[in-house]
């Protein structure tokens, strides 16, 4: 389907709006989640989130970061590097709820884009298309998945650089080499935030998808990650 036009809006509709209303009154255990107490007078705490940005301000403030979790629990290492992201920005416990909503929106541009993807490249008949689209609307407000907004979790920003950077690589044309060089530096990118994520490269391990940018890519990664 060349042009799917609404259809592919669906999804990414629907995931706004369910977010949209957890987000605005809390409701979270509704859907099976269990929320954190806000600290930041919102209805929604997103409560990974602050332990970032706490860590961002005890950088600021040169307060020891292994005791700045709001919520008192054990210190983890990979708030660091957002962390240190966030000082270089400004940025603290004060814009927790912003970042948290940015955070959503991001989420639900990434659905926007899979959706719109699977559309255009649909070759079968337009009801299983939208069948298959509600499966995934379902599946984008899952539990497990709204717990990722809910706590203001960094994983949605992986799942968005992932995406990004494996697009890029699909790319052909004038501009394709250029594009490959930013995927790959979006891969990287998603690597450096959280490890687990390397696996992402698996995907250009074929010889016909080989790629020197890809190459280039999973051996900074791995550098890193050493």
């Amino acid at each position: 389907m060349k042009h799917p036009g609404p259809i592919a809006l669906i999804p990414a509709g629907t995931v706004a709006f369910v977010l949209a209303s957890f987000i605005a009154n809390g409701n979270w255990q509704d859907f099976g989640i269990w929320p954190e107490p806000s600290i930041i007078g919102w209805n929604t705490g997103f409560a990974d989130l602050a332990n970032q940005t706490a860590t961002a301000d005890c950088l600021r403030n040169g307060t020891d970061v292994t005791t700045c979790d709001p919520y008192g629990r054990a210190f983890q290492p990979y708030a660091i590097l957002p962390a240190q992201v966030m000082v270089a920005l400004g940025l603290g416990v004060a814009q927790t709820g912003i970042l948290g909503n940015a955070l959503a929106a991001v989420y639900v541009l990434t659905i926007w884009f899979l959706a719109r993807t699977i559309a255009r490249g649909w070759s079968r008949t337009i009801p299983a298309l939208i069948a298959f689209l509600a499966l995934f609307t379902f599946a984008a407000i899952t539990p497990p998945v709204l717990l990722l907004v809910e706590r203001g979790q960094l994983d949605i920003l992986i799942l968005a650089l992932a995406t990004a950077g494996l697009a890029a690589f699909a790319v052909t044309g004038s501009a394709a080499k250029a594009l490959r060089g930013l995927g790959a530096l979006s891969l990287f990118v998603s690597v450096a935030v959280k490890y687990f994520n390397l696996g992402v490269f698996a995907a250009f391990l074929a010889p016909r998808r080989w790629s020197w940018w890809a190459g280039a890519g999973i051996i900074v990664s791995i550098a890193f990650c050493w």
